[in-house]
């Protein structure tokens, strides 16, 4: 895994686990897509797309490894509601995510009623995007500093 940071005195940044940590991404905008991809990639985490909820419930199933899935809620064929419904049933202890730009009339109300673990509303703050994502799977993305 290549790790970029600026130098830090007498001091190295370590990955303290070995597992690479696996999230699906449903979502049909491919800038979202890239710049998930980039900050996720950054921590060693490998990032399976899909372009429509149909896709996303297949993906799902080929894939166990995944530990995540973070899903757009406005998605062709299957909407993020149905997404969140279908993989449940396949394993209810997945945290499913909703990061949309749909953010009127009390939509996060409604998306965590409905059983999503998480609403990031579009765009988001990278630093609060890692840190809901590190609450999932955070045993995956600590780090520690280790004296050289």
């Amino acid at each position: 895994m290549e790790t970029s940071m600026n130098s830090v005195e007498s001091s190295q940044l370590t990955d303290t686990h070995t597992t690479k940590s696996t999230i699906l991404l449903i979502d049909n905008d491919i800038a979202s897509y890239f710049l998930v991809y980039e900050i996720l990639t950054e921590y060693g985490i490998e990032v399976i797309h899909a372009r429509c909820g149909i896709e996303g419930v297949e993906l799902f199933k080929v894939y166990p490894s995944i530990q995540l899935v973070i899903t757009e809620l406005l998605l062709p064929q299957l909407n993020g509601f149905d997404v969140l419904n279908e993989i449940k049933k396949l394993r209810s202890d997945i945290p499913v995510i909703t990061q949309t730009a749909n953010v009127m009339n009390n939509m996060k109300q409604t998306c965590l009623d409905a059983g999503f673990d998480e609403f990031i509303p579009k765009p988001f703050d990278i630093s609060y995007f890692v840190s809901v994502v590190n609450m999932y799977i955070q045993s995956k993305l600590s780090v520690e500093f280790k004296s050289i």
